[in-house]
């Protein structure tokens, strides 16, 4: 597959039976994807986690856990319809997008609504 992983995910995929690419699904093999040395891939930039749902910022990879850790655009359930979509979203899948939008039955309380705006 060729991706690079650092030595602790590296082991961690070998460990695996058989070893495939956690990126991909393609078997895992020594001779192809690599294990870089502690802290070069620290410096490499990379998309939030939670880019699929909205998230457009990138940073260096050792910032990552302050970043998805304040991030308003991690993913959780649709009250309604069960989706996934990003925090942020949420009250405007709600209101817009939602497949049991204006179904009255199901409409979410007022305190829910709330607390997500």
């Amino acid at each position: 597959c060729g991706h690079f992983f650092c030595p602790d995910c590296y082991y961690i995929i070998m460990e695996e039976t058989p070893p495939k690419c956690p990126l991909d699904d393609i078997d895992f093999k020594r001779k192809t994807s690599c294990c870089l040395p502690e802290g070069s891939l620290s410096r490499s930039r990379v998309r939030c986690p939670n880019s699929a749902y909205g998230c457009k910022e990138e940073f260096q990879l050792d910032s990552m856990n302050y970043h998805v850790g304040c991030c308003r655009f991690y993913p959780l359930p649709c009250i309604k319809c069960g989706d996934t979509v990003g925090y942020k979203n949420l009250v405007s899948h709600l209101l817009h997008s939602c497949k049991f939008r204006g179904n009255e039955t199901a409409d979410p309380e007022p305190a829910v609504l709330d607390a997500v705006e």
